[in-house]
């Protein structure tokens, strides 16, 4: 049985699209809104991210994914809507934007918006709390650098650009074979050569609380905070968290 729900907010430029013989889809905007009257913070946060992400199903590719796609909506557009349907009082629009501040544009896989909501999650609540970056943003490199990573641009995973930072996360899928492995250690290597601190994700780490953990206390280091260890609920909290993201 189908059953008809009228939609009462804002309405989106060309509202829907045809992605299947007699199936349309809404704009994503509304769409994000529409599931935040349902979903929890982190799954919104997660749609939010794969919106705003560069990489979609395949069914080509041994992962089940394609890279370096157009994303599906801007950060701006989102935002814009969510605030229009907020003033209208429509039902989801305040959790969705709420959930969009965790959600950061530029993911280009599945474990890189997992880790991207780790990182942005308060810490309170079990995340790291670590804002302030950018996703597969292009440096250049010139010269001496360039012949190192055997490129002329680098785009790190996640990039703190003030601090020089960098982490990039390293899938067992992709990053197995010793190819791979040595231009990621290339690239890593002319990063470090122009003052970049690099950290590496790893599936086994991401699923290993005490590795990733750890990895987030050198993080940390880097990026110039001081904090206390996590009390005892915050650490359950992460736990929690850790399994929800990474299984």
């Amino acid at each position: 049985m189908i059953r008809d729900h009228r939609w009462n907010g804002p309405p989106v430029d060309e509202g829907l699209f045809k992605i299947d013989e007699q199936i349309y889809v809404y704009r994503m905007p509304a769409v994000l809104v529409q599931l935040a009257c349902t979903w929890d913070e982190i799954d919104i946060a997660t749609v939010a991210m794969e919106m705003l992400g560069t990489y979609g199903l395949s069914d080509q590719l041994e992962q089940g994914w394609s890279v370096d796609l157009a994303p599906l909506v801007t950060y701006g557009e989102l935002t814009s809507y969510i605030r229009a349907a907020e003033a209208l009082g429509i039902r989801g629009a305040k959790r969705a934007g709420e959930a969009l501040k965790l959600a950061v544009p530029g993911s280009n896989s599945p474990r890189e918006t997992a880790l991207a909501l780790y990182l942005s999650y308060p810490r309170r609540r079990g995340g790291a709390e670590l804002r302030g970056y950018v996703m597969n943003k292009t440096i250049e490199l010139s010269g001496e650098q360039a012949q190192i990573a055997g490129q002329g641009r680098v785009k790190p995973d996640f990039l703190w650009e003030g601090k020089r930072v960098t982490v990039e996360y390293d899938s067992d899928l992709s990053h197995l074979n010793s190819l791979q492995k040595t231009k990621d250690e290339r690239r890593r290597s002319a990063l470090e050569s122009v003052g970049y601190k690099s950290l590496v994700v790893t599936n086994g780490i991401a699923a290993d609380e005490a590795a990733l953990s750890a990895l987030t206390t050198q993080l940390e280091r880097w990026l110039g905070y001081r904090r206390k260890s996590l009390s005892e609920r915050q650490a359950m909290l992460r736990s929690t968290l850790v399994r929800r993201l990474f299984g």
